[in-house]
């Protein structure tokens, strides 16, 4: 173990240091600590590791008056980018250390923004946002590149199959370019040119694995869309057994703090009771029943069956 060094009656920026401060855990393992007065008349206690590097030279007073100084120096007039600074503004804070000061400031497109102090003068905001927006596009316009004639892993481009024009979040709109390529095996396959840049896709497989999945997806959503009925999956009615079932029959479950069979169905969001029984015989016997009840009105009512195979056709 190091021996330590004692810092009593040293002085570390605004800090004199009075005594070690033996509250703390002592050991191979734990840091020193010292007790330190503050020029300013607080006492603190702070780490000797700290003290030493100069991480820690006030009680943070030395702060707040540099902070306090900066946000007096009036910025009203002052252009910072495309923003010109029109006056001070209240602005509630976003917690007890915030301290920055607020500022009204015109944008040269004519939209007006509140930006703390620090925001102006590290040049971290120049705009209301539009600048980011123009460079955006910009940008988006410049990364059109032409891959024909490369060969990108096992792809070799042949040309720009089809342009795709599509909504973002915002409303605005987005162009996406699609090339045909050919693979080393000589199948010829339609990539997305972002998937293709970024080396997602290296050959054939992988483009018609994706497109398989995608297709499986949008089917399965399709499925959904048109068999919910007046508030039920009628595709959940017809559930096989789940993994969890210990008794082998759907709704039928046994409790060992009655040493009986519980019989439940479930129906458009709620869960009827049906009963315990002695025997599993019983208690399927009731389940079957209330399928009767509950299940088979509503699917014989829209051919349950028969939704599946059209949907499946119209998907096809």
């Amino acid at each position: 173990m190091s021996k330590i060094i004692d810092l009593t009656g040293q002085r570390f920026g605004k800090y004199t240091v009075l005594e070690r401060d033996n509250s703390k855990p002592k050991g191979k393992t734990c840091k020193v600590y010292w007790i330190c007065q503050c020029d300013c008349g607080n006492i603190k206690s702070v780490r000797a590791d700290h003290l030493k590097s100069g991480k820690i030279l006030s009680c943070g007073c030395e702060h707040k008056r540099i902070v306090s100084e900066n946000n007096v120096i009036d910025l009203a007039g002052q252009r910072f980018g495309l923003l010109t600074v029109i006056k001070k503004v209240d602005k509630p804070r976003k917690n007890n250390n915030d301290r920055s000061a607020y500022w009204l400031c015109k944008c040269d497109c004519g939209n007006e923004v509140t930006v703390s102090r620090n925001v102006l003068v590290t040049g971290d905001k120049k705009s209301c946002g539009c600048l980011h927006k123009e460079m955006f596009k910009k940008n988006a316009r410049n990364k059109v590149i032409d891959l024909t004639g490369k060969k990108i892993n096992k792809l070799f481009v042949m040309g720009l199959e089809k342009i795709e024009c599509k909504k973002t979040k915002n409303g605005e709109n987005k162009n996406i370019y699609y090339w045909r390529c050919r693979c080393d095996c000589g199948q010829e396959v339609v990539v997305n040119g972002n998937r293709l840049r970024e080396g997602k896709v290296k050959d054939c497989k992988e483009v018609i694995n994706n497109q398989t999945k995608s297709y499986t997806r949008i089917g399965n959503e399709y499925k959904k869309e048109n068999i919910l009925k007046e508030g039920t999956r009628l595709d959940f009615l017809n559930n096989k057994i789940s993994r969890a079932n210990t008794s082998g029959v759907r709704g039928v479950s046994f409790k060992k703090d009655k040493m009986k069979y519980k019989a439940t169905i479930g129906f458009k969001g709620k869960t009827y009771f049906l009963g315990y029984f002695s025997n599993i015989e019983d208690a399927k016997k009731a389940r079957e029943k209330a399928e009767e009840k509950y299940y088979k009105p509503i699917l014989e009512k829209y051919s349950y069956n028969k939704i599946i195979e059209e949907s499946e056709e119209e998907f096809e």
